[in-house]
């Protein structure tokens, strides 16, 4: 069946609004559903999809907020998912996620109003999935409440993000698997908001943004894939002075769009900045895209004062781990070997 809820046609004021428990298809080849509040707010507290399927979801209107769809080892849809929250009504347009699984086959697009306006209150690890196709988090930031780590996979599908915030040391997870990551800013607008980012895409990971995380334990920033830097970044894991975690790591090249970029990483331990290439000649890429440092950057201690071929070393090909108390800014045209 072909199902549409539709309270537009009130342009006065935020009446009309949509309220259901939870939604199932029938079990038949099509179960769509539509719903269209116009300027009021569309809640569905429980799960949709989470016994029959659907075949099709759109929702729009003001506020939403929205329980699960599918549950963990499942779909709760298997065609389009698109939901967005505007401004048409007094609000501001947030789209909150408060369930834990939004599991679909194809692919999900979210749109809310700019600023902080995807938020994430399941209270547990809040995880996306779809099979192999895109998930899109649209015009607005994504805010991550108390325990509400953010897990996107996608298989081979792009992910798109702007900035991710958390609230009290959350992690951050994009696997896009041989699909591309494209993401803004994470972790600089909440002190200590932002524990750990693992950033995964073999056809590229875009850096749109600085990458700032928090002063506890187990703090990291790892980027697996071929690198872009979509604007000047700077990568910090400084601020956790407990232990020895902090690393920040890149798998792969470093390259930029738009022209020269700068890219800058701060650890606090000696060991904790590593950047690793196939062969020198990718390092030598990355070196033409990045900006080089206004000031002479003076060797860490780790590598000063070696006049043979050591344990610090890099093997041929690549490039050996790099660090100091204060920044680093690329390049390391002197690590490849």
């Amino acid at each position: 069946d072909m199902t549409t809820i539709n309270t537009s046609a009130n342009t006065t004021d935020q009446t009309g609004a949509v309220s259901l428990d939870s939604v199932d298809g029938d079990g038949g080849f099509l179960s769509d559903l539509t719903i269209n509040a116009g300027r009021a707010d569309v809640t569905i507290a429980g799960s949709v999809g989470a016994i029959n399927r659907l075949t099709y979801l759109q929702i729009e209107g003001n506020d939403i907020r929205i329980g699960n769809i599918g549950t963990a080892s499942d779909w709760g849809n298997v065609g389009l998912t698109s939901i967005t929250a505007s401004t048409s009504g007094v609000d501001a347009g947030t789209l909150t996620f408060t369930g834990t699984h939004y599991k679909t086959a194809n692919t999900q697009t979210y749109t809310a109003a700019a600023g902080q306006n995807f938020i994430l209150s399941g209270g547990d690890t809040t995880t996306f999935e779809s099979n192999g196709q895109s998930i899109t988090f649209n015009a607005a930031d994504i805010k991550l409440g108390n325990n509400s780590n953010l897990v996107v996979n996608t298989g081979f599908g792009d992910i798109l993000a702007l900035k991710i915030d958390g609230t009290s040391s959350q992690d951050v997870t994009l696997n896009a698997g041989t699909g591309t990551v494209t993401v803004g800013a994470i972790g600089t607008q909440t002190l200590n908001g932002i524990n750990t980012v693992a950033l995964t895409g073999s056809g590229g990971v875009t850096l749109n943004g600085d990458i700032t995380t928090d002063n506890t334990a187990g703090n990291s920033v790892t980027v697996t894939g071929p690198a872009t830097l979509g604007a000047n970044v700077t990568v910090n894991t400084a601020a956790n002075v407990t232990d020895q975690t902090g690393a920040i790591a890149f798998s792969s090249t470093i390259d930029s769009t738009g022209g020269a970029r700068a890219l800058t990483l701060t650890a606090r331990v000696r060991w904790a900045i590593a950047r690793s290439c196939a062969h020198a000649a990718s390092c030598a890429q990355a070196v033409r895209n990045t900006q080089w440092p206004s000031g002479r950057i003076r060797p860490v201690s780790s590598a000063s004062g070696m006049n043979s071929a050591g344990e610090t070393s890099p093997r041929a090909g690549c490039c050996q781990r790099i660090s100091a108390s204060a920044p680093i800014t690329l390049p390391w045209s002197s690590t490849c070997g």
